[in-house]
């Protein structure tokens, strides 16, 4: 009798499961005959935006960086948003949206009528993974995939478990409008894996990652600073990648990745305390050598942007730099000008066709230039004549003042009139100076090709160049 009686149990509870099954199967049925009605009687709306991130299981990424721009400019308050979620996750979509202000937006549960009435009707439809698999996309639709992340994993074609159902993600790439790519290496791996080159029509925009744009921005750094208790610290943002086959993520890789974390923040630290050490030498230093006597004078942000770039420019043009910009910031008037600027390093000042000063003349022509600042000037020209011409002629024209900090010329100060005899013989002194160098160098290489030696950088093919005597 008990065995009887646990039968039957089993079969009622294997019915009730087949019954389920059948009831999901027919509203699914139900659902898709709907969505295809919407499609040939609705028409596209303009003004509705339907965003999805990872088949609606999270709002991050892309998809909540895209959401925040639309909710927050004024130029797209005439949209109406929506954003796709999980039916286990409509009450935690909702929670974030009213956190964060995104009033306007408002959530679909995935798979009912009125998430297949939006996709069917959008005239904007974003998301970061792929659609539905029933998914149509229409001809008045503009449809922006972002996906969500670089490709460290395999994927398409590269994954033996996934190689025979890459059809969705297919015709995602294919039915998008544009897809965007955060570099080259992305678009080419995503592109390969899926094999849609020459058969996609979309167009690939490679403009970096809307997610990326809170690193650009300085409020929100400090908001989050203020918020975990950071403030004055030195931040590494971790964004790791998970490697494998999509749906296999073990537990296991996971806790390995926590541990190496914690190993490289510890790492970091150590790292962080001795480069703040070297930086305070440094900074010392530099103030030393411009004789600074206010600290004030000199950031910690002009020295990083020197130590950045010293490896790949003169010694000349990183202190140049650091005069400047300290003697910018202390003038009342020009610390509230935007600054640029136009470096030529490893060009003669004997000539004006240099790079950095063609761009500058082209801004200046323009009408873009208020002040031009630079140590002396023989570091705009050292042809008299021609630097004459624009101190007298063009700039006065222009309307733009020419400031030569070493030189203690500013032009505001002559009102206008030509150029003193002291700086009209400064002027000249440039101009000789680098004539009469260019003219002794010539001649001590004539000398020492008349006495036989060897004055060339590289010594040709086959031969060496003398342990025991230079230019031999």
């Amino acid at each position: 009798m008990s065995v009887l009686l646990r039968l039957r149990g089993r079969l009622v509870r294997q019915a009730k499961r087949a019954r389920g099954i059948v009831r999901k199967l027919r509203r699914g049925l139900l659902q898709r005959k709907r969505y295809l009605r919407y499609l040939e009687r609705l028409p596209v709306k303009r003004d509705v935006v339907l965003l999805e991130s990872q088949h609606g299981r999270s709002l991050d990424g892309n998809i909540y960086a895209v959401l925040a721009e639309l909710c927050r400019e004024e130029a797209y308050r005439g949209l109406t948003l929506y954003v796709s979620a999980e039916s286990k996750n409509c009450r935690r979509f909702r929670a974030i949206l009213k956190e964060n202000g995104f009033d306007r937006a408002r959530v679909l549960c995935r798979g009912t009528y009125a998430y297949f009435k939006v996709l069917a009707t959008a005239g904007y439809l974003v998301n970061d993974n792929t659609f539905i698999y029933c998914f149509i996309k229409r001809e008045e639709q503009i449809y922006l995939n972002t996906w969500h992340g670089t490709p460290l994993k395999t994927l398409g074609k590269q994954s033996k478990s996934e190689y025979f159902s890459i059809g969705n993600a297919q015709k995602t790439f294919l039915d998008a409008d544009y897809v965007l790519y955060p570099n080259v290496f992305t678009m080419e791996r995503m592109i390969a894996d899926y094999m849609v080159d020459n058969i996609g029509k979309f167009k690939p925009l490679l403009g970096g990652y809307p997610r990326n744009a809170v690193f650009f921005d300085k409020a929100a750094g400090e908001r989050l600073r203020e918020r975990y208790g950071l403030s004055g610290k030195t931040v590494y943002a971790y964004l790791p990648t998970w490697r494998g086959t999509v749906g296999n993520v073990s537990g296991e890789e996971q806790d390995m990745r926590l541990r190496e974390l914690e190993r490289q923040g510890k790492e970091l630290e150590e790292k962080q305390k001795g480069m703040e050490k070297v930086r305070e030498r440094y900074l010392k230093a530099v103030r030393s050598m411009l004789k600074l006597k206010d600290t004030g004078e000199l950031t910690m942000e002009m020295v990083d942007s020197l130590i950045e770039k010293i490896h790949v420019e003169s010694n000349s043009i990183s202190s140049q730099r650091i005069l400047l910009r300290s003697f910018i910031r202390q003038d009342e008037e020009l610390k509230e000008y935007e600054v640029k600027e136009f470096c030529d390093d490893g060009w003669s000042g004997t000539g004006m066709d240099r790079p950095g000063m063609n761009r500058l003349l082209a801004e200046v022509k323009k009408n873009r230039v208020q002040c031009i600042v630079v140590k002396d000037m023989s570091r705009f020209s050292r042809d008299y004549i021609e630097m004459g011409t624009y101190l007298d002629q063009i700039f006065p024209f222009m309307g733009v003042r020419f400031i030569a900090r070493g030189d203690h010329y500013d032009s505001r100060e002559h009102g206008g009139t030509t150029i003193g005899i002291d700086t009209a013989f400064q002027t000249l002194l440039y101009d000789l100076y680098s004539k009469d160098v260019s003219v002794k160098v010539k001649t001590s290489f004539e000398n020492k090709c008349a006495n036989g030696e060897y004055v060339f950088g590289q010594v040709s093919f086959g031969y060496r160049k003398s342990t025991e005597e230079r230019n031999t």
